[in-house]
């Protein structure tokens, strides 16, 4: 994950179900690729192609196989778009001969480790994101792409794109300081919260985020450590 600042706004990618894609389905992969091996200014290529096969037993990663209108240098490595205009993969690779350009790639949910496990990883990042148009907070990293948390109460002071920005920071601040190996749930201010703590078992010591009323912060808690791919169902709050 690639962090800076400007003063453009981009768009916020979506990111989508791989495998609720059909064959024959269209979907595209962009890139900003050449138009030989040489050395040239690279050009935005939207290569328009559709679904062969897909499959998650594959060793290498390549679960996504699908045929492009065609193959350029420097492709490796794009999104992989769906008709809807969602992310739902990376392409890695591809092989073209004179009947068809064959392409494989790896689903954005190759991610198969819980939050438990990404939390206590290093080089990971949070952000707010949108998946399926919802505000969601996702982690990054070397582990890959996972929706942590995806917001969508509407009985709130703060918007769900507020409380998305707010929670992700929290989390990646928490992780930069090597703070989030233990999370637990207690009381802050008289309201339920999840929060950082310095060992198994000990009291809060940051926040995270604050439970609904009415809600078991010990459920939201197994819950939130229980989310594994992007193919299971985030932690909705």
């Amino acid at each position: 994950m690639l962090e800076f600042t400007s003063t453009q706004n981009y768009d916020i990618a979506t990111i989508d179900n791989p495998w609720r894609i059909d064959k024959d389905l269209p979907i595209y992969v962009a890139s900003w690729s050449n138009n030989s091996e040489k050395a040239e200014e690279p050009i935005f290529t939207l290569v328009k192609g559709s679904i062969v096969s897909k499959s998650q037993e594959s060793k290498d990663g390549d679960d996504l196989a699908y045929n492009l209108e065609f193959i350029k240098p420097g492709i490796r490595g794009g999104p992989v778009i769906n008709n809807e205009g969602h992310l739902i993969g990376i392409n890695r690779q591809g092989k073209a001969d004179s009947t068809k350009s064959l392409a494989l790639g790896i689903p954005i949910d190759k991610l198969r480790t819980s939050v438990s496990t990404v939390i206590k990883s290093t080089g990971v990042n949070f952000f707010c994101g949108k998946l399926n148009e919802v505000y969601t907070t996702f982690a990054s990293g070397p582990i890959g792409l996972l929706p942590v948390i995806q917001w969508t109460s509407q009985k709130n002071s703060l918007s769900n794109k507020e409380r998305c920005i707010q929670v992700s920071r929290r989390f990646q601040t928490l992780q930069q300081k090597g703070m989030l190996n233990y999370i637990t749930h207690g009381q802050l201010n008289g309201q339920s919260v999840l929060c950082a703590t310095s060992y198994n078992g000990g009291e809060c010591t940051d926040l995270l985020l604050i439970v609904p009323p009415g809600t078991d912060p010990k459920v939201v808690l197994e819950q939130l450590l229980g989310v594994q791919n992007i193919a299971s169902s985030p932690l909705s709050l």
